[in-house]
């Protein structure tokens, strides 16, 4: 399991079936939303914002095969913008801040 704490972005490449957690520190972050990115282009990324370990297909467990926006999820699950990602492939990610407007 890779653990990473930046201040807007991180990219990186899953190891297969092992959680990655993302942080974004940055004061930034609070207004917007979080960008998830697929970088692969094939195949799933699974993203959970509550603190809980994603699975593959898993329940409450989000999709993410492109790029995915995500509207401010730690205003309901905590005060930084953590996320945790998995997949059962070795794909490339990016995770980061980015403001309301910036919505794909």
């Amino acid at each position: 399991m890779a653990t990473f704490s930046v201040a807007r972005a991180k990219s990186a490449t899953l190891t297969i079936s092992t959680v990655d957690t993302v942080t974004i520190t940055a004061a930034f972050a609070s207004p917007g939303g979080i960008e998830v990115i697929n970088r692969s282009q094939t195949g799933t990324i699974w993203v959970r914002f509550d603190g809980a370990a994603p699975t593959v297909g898993g329940d409450d467990c989000h999709p993410v095969l492109g790029t995915r926006f995500f509207e401010n999820p730690w205003a309901v699950y905590s005060t930084n913008a953590g996320v945790k990602l998995i997949s059962d492939a070795a794909l490339a990610y990016t995770v980061e801040s980015a403001p309301d407007w910036a919505r794909t």
